[in-house]
């Protein structure tokens, strides 16, 4: 097995570094533990164990360097999560090799990008490790037929989907994209003061959604939803604004038609928008806010009023978050560790 370093600068600084991180000593942590046939503790994750379980190792980080360097979070974390999916029962046959960026990994995401996927990969299947016990997929002629061959590989034990979530108290392994989660539209939550967040938040019988910009860098809004983990709960305007196209049949304002207005002609927007999604405000004691992010509060809103104003509400935010939870009708199945 061959190790390849990451630059974890070009690919995201120290957030993108903790995450390979966490993989790499998941990915050791499963094979020691496969290995050695029982459940381990930090003091199994050493260079001799390692040494013995490369041949069970797919994968492009370095669990060697990772080890010496690793925290003593990061290392009760994977020993509990490896044992913890390892008693699951999903893991039917023995011998497995365990995947994070490799070619299989590779071919399979490849596959549905060419069956006609669109957008981040980790919204089709957001496995971070794969268990595998085949070295290769068919073709398929379409996304349904590798979503089913993904689900049957599942259910034999000899391809398997892992993506972790941090946990709390004992953790859990569920099987995820099995059951669609049906949601309904609640509300728009009234913030503080008109001016007091550059957001809007929508309400859902099952999560709250705020809207905004992430960073001063970027103009494009994204919806984060409540109690998903980091880049997995998070959609982008890309994702919302066909949601609204398809079942509201218009888009809301973009950030390059706020920039074209002035600060009397964006208060003005935001007014009725607030005014449109149900909000009301004393506007005779509201002062125009100085040095405002106008672009991420216009975009938030006119999403918010699409939505709330639509007949098909429901069916918007359903598909927004069953994207950012990995369960629209495109993604396939997965087992969620933690």
């Amino acid at each position: 097995m061959k190790f390849k370093r990451y630059l974890t600068e070009a690919l995201g600084g120290m957030g993108t570094k903790i995450a390979e991180s966490s993989e790499t000593m998941l990915a050791a942590s499963l094979a020691v533990r496969q290995m050695l046939g029982r459940d381990i503790n930090i003091e199994d994750l050493n260079n001799s164990n390692l040494e013995k379980s490369e041949k069970f190792m797919d994968i492009d980080g370095d669990p060697y360097y990772e080890l010496k360097w690793a925290d003593n979070v990061l290392l009760k974390s994977s020993v509990f999560l490896a044992n913890l999916f390892g008693k699951s029962g999903y893991l039917k046959k023995s011998n497995y090799i365990f995947h994070k960026y490799s070619s299989l990994t590779f071919s399979i995401y490849g596959s549905a990008k060419r069956l006609g996927f669109k957008g981040n990969p980790n919204k089709w299947n957001p496995a971070d490790i794969w268990a595998s016990k085949i070295n290769t997929i068919p073709d398929f002629d379409s996304l349904d037929d590798l979503n089913n061959f993904i689900a049957k590989k599942l259910e034999s034990g000899d391809l398997i989907g892992i993506s972790t979530k941090k946990s709390k108290g004992k953790g859990k392994v569920k099987l995820q994209g099995d059951k669609p989660v049906i949601v309904k539209f609640k509300d728009i939550l009234k913030p503080p003061g008109p001016f007091s967040n550059n957001n809007a938040v929508i309400k859902t019988s099952n999560f709250k959604m705020k809207i905004r910009t992430f960073s001063s860098a970027k103009k494009g809004v994204m919806g984060e939803v409540e109690g998903i983990e980091a880049q997995k709960g998070k959609v982008g305007a890309g994702k919302i604004s066909s949601a609204l196209k398809e079942f509201a049949g218009e888009d809301y304002i973009k950030w390059q038609r706020v920039e074209k207005m002035d600060d009397i002609e964006k208060f003005e927007t935001v007014k009725k928008l607030y005014d449109r999604v149900g909000i009301k405000w004393n506007w005779n004691k509201v002062e125009l806010p100085k040095n405002y992010n106008w672009n991420s509060k216009i975009q938030a809103l006119s999403i918010a009023d699409i939505i709330k104003n639509s007949r098909q509400r429901d069916q918007i935010v359903d598909k927004i978050y069953n994207y950012a939870r990995g369960r629209s009708s495109e993604s396939s199945q997965h087992i969620e560790v933690g």
